[in-house]
């Protein structure tokens, strides 16, 4: 059960209705979303942004977001971006082992941005990172 309620999108008029009907399928991240018309808005704008104008590598990206879904423990991000991880190309093995918090770490000219899986390791020395 979502702790916000689901915005009926059928009852939607004018252009907020316009907005709604660009949104298919209807996830209800956006059914939630959607009782505030700019909040919506701004919450699309943004995502489309980060998922198709970032200059980010979209594998990259991708494990980014699963390994702070994963610690945020943000069960539905993370259902979603498995998904979306696989169609630009991440490997079953690495979601894997992300869900593991095993993920092989190799910091490469590829990899320069989010390489590091793991909050204790340092990309940089690959050496353990030391907390202040």
């Amino acid at each position: 059960m979502s702790r916000i309620p689901y915005y009926e999108v059928d009852n939607a008029t004018g252009k907020h209705a316009e907005f709604l009907e660009k949104l298919k399928p209807h996830l209800n991240i956006y059914r939630m979303l959607a009782n505030s018309e700019y909040g919506a808005k701004g919450f699309v704008r943004m995502g489309n942004a980060l998922l198709h104008r970032c200059e980010l590598d979209p594998g990259l990206r991708e494990l980014a977001i699963l390994r702070v879904g994963r610690l945020s423990r943000a069960a539905y991000e993370v259902f979603q971006h498995e998904r979306i991880a696989r169609e630009v190309g991440v490997t079953d093995d690495k979601i894997a082992a992300l869900r593991d918090a095993t993920i092989e770490r190799q910091c490469s000219a590829t990899m320069k941005k989010p390489c590091c899986a793991s909050p204790t390791m340092s990309c940089a020395t690959s050496r353990p990172r030391t907390r202040p």
